[in-house]
């Protein structure tokens, strides 16, 4: 299995990688392949497996909701995460069948960056950790 996040934030990047990496920790499982994009474009042209992509929408080039309608025409099995601070554009990425939905609020870090960093943790952790057992359990 293959991790992938797709993000043009590598502090977003990093802080899904230790999410992902501590789910699987804390579950006693052998953590898959993680690669990360900072582009669409990038995304797109990798030519290995994509189980489950984390997805950011606005981004420079391509973005999240071209790459994802991208995605589900490549492999309709692919499980597409989007990972954004943009609500607005939650029609469109169910429209390509997004798995989940992880809204993060920027604004919140200048505010105080200890609360957001918690909040966000708590929250993206709780939400990563059923939909990765959703998959598991499909990949059994």
């Amino acid at each position: 299995m293959r991790i992938l996040i797709c993000d043009d934030d590598t502090l977003i990047i990093e802080q899904l990688k230790k999410y992902i990496e501590s789910y699987f920790e804390s579950n006693h499982l052998k953590c898959p392949e993680l690669v990360s994009f900072t582009s669409g474009e990038a995304l797109l042209t990798d030519k290995g497996e994509k189980d489950i992509v984390f997805l950011d929408i606005e981004m420079p080039g391509m973005n999240g909701i071209y790459v994802g309608n991208e995605l589900k025409k490549a492999n309709r099995n692919v499980i597409v995460f989007v990972v954004t601070s943009y609500s607005e554009y939650l029609d469109e990425a169910m429209r390509f069948h997004v798995f989940r939905y992880l809204p993060y609020n920027p604004n919140l870090k200048a505010v105080n960056i200890k609360i957001w960093q918690s909040q966000f943790y708590t929250i993206a952790f709780l939400h990563i950790s059923a939909c990765i057992d959703v998959v598991l359990y499909h990949y059994k």
